[in-house]
């Protein structure tokens, strides 16, 4: 033995606490554990390094200690220059035993080679793991000495870079071999207590056949190991390696706050986007688990989702947390096309009223404003419109002057992706009575509706008692109300003849062909004759006429306009959109 082994030895001897390789909170749980157990117990360590362990455990009992102890460059980093790997540290860890007075039978051999041939085992420690193969071995070296109600303590079975092992235990514990005593849900403490259940052949017959690649991998678990943070987490890291982001967003949804699991998450991050994740989702999804794990629980959503995609996002997945379906429709990429085509807009101004509810769409186009509705907390969304191509891919771009462009998905495929969200091609006379809604939302359809009365008692019909009817009116006799070119005063082109006829109120008495817009697509009602008719079926709580912006006209009214048209008033030229609110009569 050379200088320096000799002083490092002399080191060791010298010192009160023994090196180990287990944390504060694993000692103190191997301490609670062994505290109670009865006199003349029989304790088994497998894997004592130095014997920290053994220093709590051999008072209890009877105390045997299985270990090849051949040095691995693992201990060497952690007690530099006391052996060289390969060497055999029996010796020393006898020695420290004797010097604490400490009474430890040693069995040295290789675990997958040690057989239990004494009495009943009352505890058991496994130290450490970390993969299947090695617990299977130690588990079955000890089998055949536990018994219903022994202890079980195996590190590393609650240390997120294990999930193999950790879920070749759970497959143990659904097959109801072990049962968790205790175990430290954000995983600060990585060893777990278990309790046996049962006994010699049964208990050797199950190890021995549960699969090491047990499919419980893959489920979602919610009892034993599975409710515990670091399971949840490599969990969620397995389901995110073989693309299966849905599934990885339902175990997310049913974590806990955890800051710790969080910065766990920050180094796992980084292993999956080297290992290949698709980048754009792996941020999508660190965004969310951020979210999940904010430092006192989900925060409040966001009132302003029409901001970013990001809050969109953010609103969706705090608005839903209460919904059983919020993972299973949970399309980032959606959500995230559905805010850059403009569909998070109004459903955002009026989201007080859409939080919790089930809602109605009439006229809903292609139903992308529903994305405004989940992203608002909907309960549900069903959209109808008779003229929509439930298989074309082609709708208005709001943020790009309502130009028809490609969404992503045909409506028909956007209803197969989100359990709570549909469209139908029919009209609302056709739906069922027996299918109720808490509100109707119609966004700038009623102008459009040639049957209205027809439309407004069926959506009547529909609502529940209470229900409420929520529409944004686009009035016909606005400055843009024909709906055509120009929208706006700074678009007007008088070379175009047909912008001459509509410009300034010249399509109030446009005589359309039947085939123009104007007299297939526009009805013309007047804001009273609408006020009317929504009162004769529903008790009015907000009606807002809503003036136009001088892009939109305001300000080009004229004294000849006026004369024109003597029937009309000034609040008919000047209302650009008439907003309503009103639930329906009893």
């Amino acid at each position: 033995m050379n200088k320096e082994t000799a002083n490092r030895h002399h080191e060791i001897f010298a010192v009160d606490e023994l090196p180990r390789m287990t944390s504060a909170r694993d000692i103190d749980l191997v301490t609670r554990i062994s505290k109670d157990l009865p006199a003349e117990s029989v304790i088994v360590e497998i894997g004592p390094w130095l014997g920290a362990i053994s220093e709590i455990l051999a008072p209890k009992g009877h105390l045997h200690v299985v270990d090849s102890f051949v040095w691995t460059g693992d201990h060497d980093k952690r007690v530099p220059a006391l052996l060289n790997p390969g060497e055999n540290f029996r010796e020393i860890y006898q020695e420290l035993m004797q010097v604490r007075a400490l009474t430890v039978e040693v069995h040295e051999t290789d675990f997958e080679a040690f057989r239990w041939d004494g009495e009943k085992i009352d505890l058991c420690l496994i130290d450490a793991p970390k993969k299947p193969a090695p617990l299977r071995d130690a588990l079955l070296s000890v089998a055949s000495g536990l018994r219903d109600g022994s202890r079980l303590l195996i590190k590393n079975a609650n240390h997120s870079n294990y999930f193999a092992m950790m879920a070749y235990l759970q497959a143990l514990i659904d097959q109801g071999v072990l049962s968790v005593l205790e175990a430290d849900e954000e995983g600060s403490c990585n060893t777990v207590a278990f309790e046996v259940r049962l006994s010699d052949e049964d208990l050797t017959s199950v190890v021995e056949q549960t699969p090491l690649e047990y499919p419980a991998r893959w489920r979602l678990v919610e009892g034993g190991l599975g409710g515990l943070g670091p399971f949840q987490l490599s969990l969620i890291c397995e389901l995110i390696k073989s693309g299966r982001w849905t599934d990885a967003y339902e175990v997310l949804g049913r974590m806990p706050s955890s800051r710790r699991i969080l910065r766990q998450w920050d180094k796992q991050e980084s292993q999956l986007a080297n290992a290949g994740a698709d980048p754009e989702q792996l941020g999508w999804f660190a965004e969310i688990m951020s979210l999940q794990h904010t430092k006192g629980g989900l925060p409040a959503a966001p009132k302003s989702f029409r901001a970013s995609a990001a809050m969109a996002r953010r609103a969706y997945w705090t608005n839903n947390s209460d919904k059983p379906w919020r993972a299973r429709a949970f399309h980032p990429d959606v959500f995230d096309r559905a805010h850059q085509f403009g569909y998070m807009k109004w459903i955002n101004t009026v989201q007080e009223h859409i939080k919790g509810q089930s809602v109605l769409d009439v006229g809903c186009g292609p139903g992308l404003h529903g994305f405004g509705c989940l992203a608002a907390g909907a309960a549900n969304y069903l959209g109808l419109d008779p003229i929509i191509k439930l298989d074309r891919d082609r709708v208005k771009n709001l943020s790009a002057n309502s130009a028809k462009m490609e969404f992503g998905w045909t409506p028909a495929e956007l209803s197969a992706m989100f359990e709570p969200w549909e469209v139908r091609a029919t009209a609302v006379e056709e739906l069922p009575e027996d299918r109720v809604f808490d509100i109707a939302v119609l966004h700038n359809v009623t102008e459009h509706l040639q049957g209205i009365e027809s439309v407004f008692e069926a959506i009547a019909l529909r609502l529940k008692p209470g229900g409420k009817i929520l529409y944004n009116h686009h009035n016909f006799y606005c400055w843009n109300g024909h709906h055509l070119p120009p929208k706006g005063v700074s678009k007007i082109d008088l070379t175009d003849p047909a912008q001459r006829e509509m410009v300034d109120w010249g399509h109030v008495d446009y005589d359309p062909s039947p085939d123009h817009y104007i007299a297939r697509g526009l009805n013309r009602i007047r804001l009273d004759d609408l006020i009317a008719l929504t009162e004769r079926l529903f008790d009015v709580e907000i009606i807002e006429e809503r003036p136009s912006r001088p892009e939109t006209g305001l300000g080009r009214l004229t004294d000849e306009v006026r004369q024109r048209y003597p029937h009309l008033e000034d609040r008919d030229f000047e209302t650009q959109n008439l907003f309503c609110i009103a639930k329906v009569k009893i």
